[in-house]
């Protein structure tokens, strides 16, 4: 029997094993509410060659759901049985129904190859022990994660969780294209204070209807859970909310999160630099399409260039990393300002990221400038570009280095270097659509399921479904997204 198999949504499988009356199903009874504690939908199996007696008050699969597991069953060498519908299945079918679960713990399964945990006793002693072996995912290449020894008490269930939860923590979610997606851009409000021609040229009423604090982490926690372990904040202006700085640190705190990033217009953001570097935040993107002061207004509509490169200098003065000047490419517009804005990284330690416009929204007026274009533009100017690789980049960015730079540039081409084959993200907005692919419509909202159990398993089976790739340059496609940039999330 191997319930890992067939497709992407596959459950941890792990065996808790031991000799008879070693404490297996006491252990299972406390580890069960503490898993479910962290939102995982957790199935047992009992491993037993006679006792088919689902009306058993004091049978280990009876303790087992009165502990909160969300199925159980019994399996034999003769045939399985789903204690919890108290309905006989047939091998396929039942390993259909357990793919639904997150966890599967097997008790009694000494033999097999699953990785376990060994309840074993020690000596005279009176308390058994475990012996973790190795606690990892089946369902993934990862591998095995060996604990050299480590015993602890079997009643030390919050340790085992520990153990357990961090193996979990290091799943990816696959799609059906098999894609990795461990990164989410998630808008937290879609309210600005700047009126970029391209994203938001005229002025938009707005009702703040945005996700709460409680529902984005949430929705953080569900997508643990999922191996997603990225998240970018975006908007929006993401500072006009006044609780963006509590958002942020809890979002950071969960386990299972690597790197919390943000995108913003820089306006707000000097007064929380401090807070930011102390929470950690992992990298910040200040959206700057020209250096030019009366260019900047014309762009953004608000005077404040001042203020916003002030900002800029002020984070390399804290030392802080990984930031990002977002220069969207504005054919008839910006142009004269992409050697101004490479020259920066002559003199700091900072990435000027040049990006293709999206021809979302009123963005589909503009023509576009290539990065074809660009590249040419920056060579002519200062040599030969020498690509380099950034482990602080979460996305599809080409990133290059030139002589007498302290930082770098990068590239983004969605539409002349397509790289939807390698497209590891999902974008969630501030109104909680989900969204795999930025030209399509949400096919879900996941507010309207915040409270299910099966919030995690919606995003699953959505990510599965995630498109191959997009169509900007085809006419008429099917369920395009007609929102605003400002409306999906930068």
């Amino acid at each position: 029997m191997d319930i890992t198999e067939n497709n992407n949504k596959k459950p941890y499988v792990f065996a808790i094993s031991g000799v008879k009356n070693s404490g297996k199903t006491s252990f299972i009874v406390k580890l069960i509410p503490k898993l479910k504690e962290q939102g995982y939908k957790v199935a047992t199996i009992k491993h037993d060659g006679h006792d088919f007696e689902i009306d058993k008050k004091d049978s280990d699969t009876y303790k087992h759901i009165k502990s909160g597991a969300d199925a159980t069953a019994i399996y034999s060498k003769s045939k399985y049985m789903i204690i919890s519908n108290q309905n006989n299945v047939e091998e396929d079918t039942f390993i259909e129904y357990f793919s639904e679960y997150d966890i599967v713990i097997l008790e009694g399964f000494k033999h097999s190859n699953y990785p376990k945990i060994e309840i074993v006793r020690r000596g005279n002693s009176e308390s058994p022990v475990c012996d973790i072996s190795h606690v990892i995912a089946l369902a993934t290449d990862i591998e095995d994660l060996e604990y050299n020894g480590q015993k602890l008490d079997i009643n030390d269930i919050d340790e085992a969780v520990k153990i357990i939860t961090n193996q979990l923590e290091k799943r990816q979610m696959q799609d059906k294209y098999n894609r990795t997606i461990d990164y989410a851009r998630i808008s937290v409000t879609d309210r600005c204070n700047f009126k970029c021609t391209y994203c938001l040229p005229n002025e938009v009423e707005s009702i703040d209807n945005s996700l709460t604090h409680s529902e984005i982490l949430r929705l953080c926690q569900n997508l643990v859970q999922l191996g997603i372990s990225k998240i970018k904040i975006t908007g929006g202006e993401p500072f006009l909310r006044s609780d963006i700085i509590d958002i942020i640190r809890d979002i950071k705190n969960l386990n299972g999160i690597k790197e919390v990033t943000i995108t913003t217009n820089g306006f707000l953001l000097g007064t929380h630099l401090e807070e930011l570097k102390t929470i950690g935040i992992d990298g910040i993107n200040i959206s700057v399409d020209a250096l030019d002061r009366e260019l900047f207004y014309k762009i953004t509509k608000v005077d404040c260039f001042d203020k916003i490169f002030d900002t800029i200098k002020k984070t390399q003065e804290l030392g802080m990393k990984n930031i990002k000047l977002n220069c969207v490419l504005i054919k008839g517009c910006n142009e004269d300002e992409y050697i101004k804005l490479a020259k920066l990284v002559k003199q700091y330690d900072i990435c000027i990221k040049y990006i293709e416009m999206m021809p979302i929204g009123i963005g589909k007026e503009f023509q576009q400038y290539s990065l074809k274009e660009l590249k040419k533009t920056l060579e002519d100017e200062f040599g030969a570009l020498t690509e380099i690789e950034n482990k602080n980049s979460n996305g599809p960015a080409t990133y290059y280095t030139m002589d007498g730079a302290k930082g770098k540039v990068g590239m983004i081409g969605a539409i002349t270097h397509k790289f939807c084959d390698r497209c590891n993200r999902i974008r969630i907005t501030s109104q909680g659509e989900l969204k795999t692919c930025l030209q399509y419509s949400a096919k879900v909202n996941l507010r309207k399921h915040m409270c299910s159990d099966n919030l995690a398993q919606l995003i699953r089976n959505e990510i599965l479904n995630k498109p191959e790739s997009h169509k900007f340059n085809e006419n008429s496609i099917f369920n395009e997204e007609i929102k605003s940039m400002v409306e999906i999330g930068g």
